[in-house]
């Protein structure tokens, strides 16, 4: 299975979609796929879905820059879909959740109860 497979439409709506680990065994493919998927003509908006991401790494935060910036350069509408929450909680702490456009929601970590000692 790919860990990344990309379509786009005549209208120049782009369709990213991620799978697996996204880390630094996987994230150099995952950007060339991308790369080399990217129409030449007019981008309207991209789409990245989340859903089959299992695990994503500092490398797979940085794939989702790549891609951020080649929706800023395109002058396209980036939407990030279907995070699970170890993936959103990784975004969030990150601070690309909120470049993402994604909802801010605070990562499960930081809201554990904490007991006081001594």
């Amino acid at each position: 299975m790919q860990a990344a497979s990309i379509s786009a439409d005549t209208s120049g709506a782009v369709s990213i979609v991620l799978r697996g680990d996204v880390d630094f065994t996987s994230s150099p493919a995952v950007l060339q796929t991308i790369r080399a998927g990217m129409p030449g003509d007019t981008v309207s908006s991209i789409r990245i879905d989340l859903a089959d991401v299992g695990f994503m790494d500092s490398s797979g935060m940085g794939v989702m820059v790549q891609i951020l910036r080649l929706a800023e350069e395109a002058g396209a509408v980036l939407e990030v879909e279907h995070p699970n929450r170890n993936v959103l909680d990784q975004l969030q702490l990150s601070g690309l959740a909120e470049l993402l456009g994604l909802p801010a929601t605070e990562p499960r970590w930081t809201s554990m109860p904490t007991t006081e000692i001594g």
